[in-house]
This record gives structure tokens, C-alpha cells and sequence, in this order.
């Protein structure tokens, strides 16, 4: 009878042992990386870092090819991870297909967990327009901001936290035209931030003329800033130093 009951416990734990396993194989893991991609502000698709092929280690090459998104064109949308320095950097080119004006937002998230009571950040963005059709029947090529939002967009836990190229921006040529940098909290890292509780991210928000191409490269860093403990701990620790040197 005591045989009988251990049994039943044997296999008791070894059905719960292996529901255990089903539950933790069936878990999702939890992604670092995340590309929306939308049309006109609707959603078309998403990525992650195994669809964008991320690379193992403190920086992170990620890369998604070709992507068609709406009428646009996608090539080359490349992305850069440094967990070392809390460093992000966003590239791609794009062109509209279609007919008409189009719109097109990329947001790129990046799950660095929590980050301090308070950050220091910078960004920048960059980049040009060229005109994908040439002769006099073509009225040239524009890109503009949309009603409230802007070309760049630094984001802290999904919010806009910082803006570059805000609305009312726009650029037209007949053939070729760079857009050029602009940035904030330079020399790098400088400005104030709030703190994070799980990710930073590059927003990309636009509308493009017909048959027409841009290309962007942003980057975003955010560092914490020391506690008061920290950093009085930090000066105690360098004056040490500095007295043993003095000996």
C-alpha cells in the first residue's frame, strides 16, 4: 500500500514537472528590439531582432533588408545597439511608389529595462530628398512634417520626449537636397531627461511626393545620472586616489 501511494506521488510530480516545462516552453521571451512600420497611420507590420537578423553582444547590427510598407519602398533600414554606452543609431532609405502623397512612420524601440530616477540624453538627425522624376512635366519632390508631429522624434517608454525638425518643416527640390543635422544635449550626453522604466526609441514620421526618395540616419543616447550617494561615494573613492598619489 505505501509502494502504491509513493507511486502516486511519483507520477503526481512528474505531471506537474512537465506541465512546469509546457508553461516555461510556451512563455514568450521578451523581445529587445521592435520596428512598427505604418501607412497613412495605419499599422502594416512589425519586426524584431530575428527578423532583423540582430547580431549577439554589447552592439547589436540589425538590418531588415527590402520592406514594403504601403507604397513605400524600404531598403537598407539599419540599426545599431551599443548596451555599453546606451547608445542607439537608426538609418534607411525610402520611396513612394504610389500615385499620390503618402505618409509613412517607422518607430524603433529599443527595451534597455529600467534606467534611474533621471537621464542624460542626446540625438541628432540628418538626411536629403532627391526628386525621382526629372524633366519638365514633374512639379519637383517634397517631404513635410504631418500636423503635430515631426521628422525625428526621440521617444522615453513610448512618449515623444524630444523633437527635431518639428511640424511646418518640409524640403522640396527639382533634383537633389540634403537635410542637415540638427541635434540637442550636445556635447554628448548633456541634456536632461526623466528616468526609464523600460525602453528608448527613434520615430520617423513623414509625408513624401510621389516617385520620390528620402533617406534619414538619427541616433538617441540616454545615460542615467548617479544618485547623490553614487557620486558622493564616486568623489570620496577619487580624493583616496589622489592622497595615496600625494604619499
Amino acid at each position: 500500500m505505501k509502494f502504491g501511494c509513493g507511486s502516486m506521488k511519483m507520477r503526481s510530480l512528474s505531471l506537474v514537472a512537465s506541465i512546469g516545462l509546457v508553461a516555461f516552453a510556451a512563455a514568450p521571451t521578451q523581445a529587445f528590439l521592435l520596428v512598427e512600420l505604418r501607412s497613412d497611420g495605419v499599422l502594416i507590420d512589425t519586426l524584431d531582432e530575428i527578423d532583423m537578423g540582430c547580431t549577439a553582444g554589447s552592439v547589436m547590427f540589425c538590418s531588415s533588408g527590402t520592406q514594403t510598407v504601403g507604397e513605400f519602398e524600404i531598403d537598407n533600414l539599419n540599426v545599431t545597439l551599443n548596451s555599453d554606452v546606451d547608445f542607439m543609431l537608426a538609418s534607411f532609405a525610402a520611396e513612394n511608389l504610389g500615385a499620390d502623397l503618402e505618409r509613412l512612420t517607422i518607430d524603433i524601440i529599443w527595451t534597455v529595462g529600467p534606467m534611474g530616477a533621471s537621464t542624460l540624453t542626446s540625438g541628432a538627425v540628418s538626411g536629403s530628398l532627391t526628386d525621382g522624376i526629372t524633366g519638365t512635366e514633374d512639379d519637383a519632390s517634397t517631404i513635410s512634417t504631418v500636423g503635430g508631429s515631426s521628422f525625428y522624434s526621440a521617444l522615453i517608454d513610448g512618449a515623444v520626449f524630444q523633437t527635431l525638425y518639428p511640424d511646418l518643416s518640409s524640403f522640396s527640390t527639382a533634383e537633389s537636397v540634403a537635410i542637415p543635422n540638427q541635434n540637442f544635449g550636445f556635447p554628448s550626453p548633456s541634456q536632461v531627461g526623466p528616468g526609464i522604466a523600460s525602453s528608448i526609441g527613434i520615430r520617423y514620421d513623414f509625408t513624401l511626393t510621389h516617385e520620390d526618395q528620402a533617406s534619414f540616419s538619427a541616433n538617441f543616447r540616454a545615460v542615467p545620472v548617479p544618485e547623490p550617494s553614487t557620486a558622493a561615494l564616486l568623489g570620496l573613492g577619487l580624493a583616496a586616489i589622489a592622497g595615496r598619489r600625494r604619499r
